[in-house]
């Protein structure tokens, strides 16, 4: 959560989400991810991919994570204004926190679908 211009992370279940997607994974499978990869787009055929070697119904959301060493990362924290409940893309964008990192170790939390945009992301 945001505080003031700080990421602050709280470890208890008291609070509430505008965005919210969670899964149980027993164990995760470890594969490469090619230096062809260069886009989202090229990682998104990626994922895919070897969900499909893997016997993953690509057609179900599903998790994924990736471990490494980024050039460069941007993220982003939205701050959502409490009792604020007209919910536009542009206020989601200018909400909470902006970054960069750059060549640093990462560990990176995604869930691939093909069909849940506007439901998994705003």
């Amino acid at each position: 959560m945001v505080q003031g211009d700080s990421i602050v992370f709280d470890t208890t279940y008291n609070k509430q989400a505008t965005l919210l997607v969670s899964a149980i994974v027993k164990t995760w499978e470890n594969f490469s991810i090619p230096s062809s990869v260069q886009s989202k787009k090229d990682l998104e055929k990626h994922i895919e991919a070897v969900a499909e070697e893997y016997g993953i119904d690509v057609n179900q959301p599903f998790p994924f994570l990736i471990a490494g060493k980024v050039k460069s990362a941007d993220w982003h924290v939205i701050n959502w204004k409490d009792g604020d409940t007209e919910h536009t893309h542009e206020k989601h964008i200018k909400s909470g926190l902006y970054g960069t990192i750059k060549n640093q170790d990462l560990d990176m939390l995604g869930f691939y679908s093909d069909s849940h945009h506007a439901i998994f992301t705003h």
